[in-house]
């Protein structure tokens, strides 16, 4: 401060500039308003996302789930089909041991048919 200046010159300026006339701060407030209004879209749009995103998380889990048990039950008729498959096979066999067998019994019954006969004559 210098000898000419007056004491409260530098505080006066000071003030000056936190005063603001009645329009600048209504403005001011609009815009504060419609930041706010804006921000609480945001919000909201925000919340609406989370809230369709949790949605779309819950239906993912729960077509993993419905898939992991058609991969369940699949593997499951594979192993029955599998088993199926084998188990027809052995009987398979089997039946065309015991019709091999039958056959060769029934050969060896007409052999023994024509020997009696022959014999008998």
């Amino acid at each position: 401060m210098g000898l000419g200046e007056p004491r409260n010159a530098g505080h006066e300026l000071v003030m000056a500039e936190k005063i603001r006339p009645i329009e600048q701060m209504l403005e001011l407030s609009e815009d504060e308003a419609l930041s706010s209004e804006h921000l609480d879209s945001q919000v909201q749009k925000a919340q609406e996302q989370l809230l369709q995103l949790k949605r779309q998380q819950e239906q993912i889990e729960k077509q993993k789930r419905e898939l992991e048990e058609l991969s369940r039950r699949q593997e499951e008729l594979d192993r029955g089909r599998a088993e199926m498959t084998d188990k027809l096979t052995r009987s398979l066999v089997v039946l065309e041991r015991e019709a091999y067998n039958a056959q060769k019994r029934l050969e060896q019954i007409r052999a023994t048919r024509e020997q009696l006969i022959c014999t008998r004559n």
